[in-house]
C-alpha cells in the first residue's frame, strides 16, 4: 500500500471515529461536521486555541468532549502519526549511537 493510500485510509478512519463520537454523544452522524472539526483543529496551534475557536462558533461542546477530539486527532491523523514516527525513529537512532559509544 502506498504512503498516500495509507494516509488517506488513516484520515477516513479518523473522520469515521469522530463521526461515531458525535453520534454517541449528540446523536449527530455527520461526516462533514467531523471533517470540519479536523480541519479546524489543524488550523489552530494547540488545544486552548482549538477550544477558543469552537467557543467562538458557539459549538457548545463540553471541554471533556473537545479534549477527547484533540486526543483522537493527535493519535489518528496521518500528519501527527508521521511526526510521531519520525520522532521515535530519531530517538531510536540517538539511543543506538549512545549504546555504540558506551560499548567502545
Amino acid at each position: 500500500m502506498a504512503k498516500d493510500d495509507r494516509s488517506d485510509s488513516d484520515f477516513v478512519s479518523l473522520v469515521a471515529k469522530i463521526s461515531q463520537e458525535l453520534a454517541n454523544h449528540y446523536n449527530l452522524d455527520d461526516k462533514v461536521l467531523a471533517e470540519f472539526l479536523v480541519d479546524l483543529h489543524e488550523s489552530t496551534d494547540d488545544l486552548p486555541a482549538f477550544k477558543e475557536e469552537l467557543h467562538k462558533l458557539e459549538a457548545g461542546f463540553p471541554d471533556s468532549f473537545v479534549e477527547n477530539l484533540d486526543r483522537l486527532i493527535h493519535s489518528m491523523h496521518p500528519k501527527y502519526k508521521e511526526r510521531r514516527q519520525q520522532f521515535e525513529a530519531n530517538n531510536k537512532a540517538e539511543s543506538d549511537e549512545v549504546e555504540l559509544e558506551e560499548a567502545e
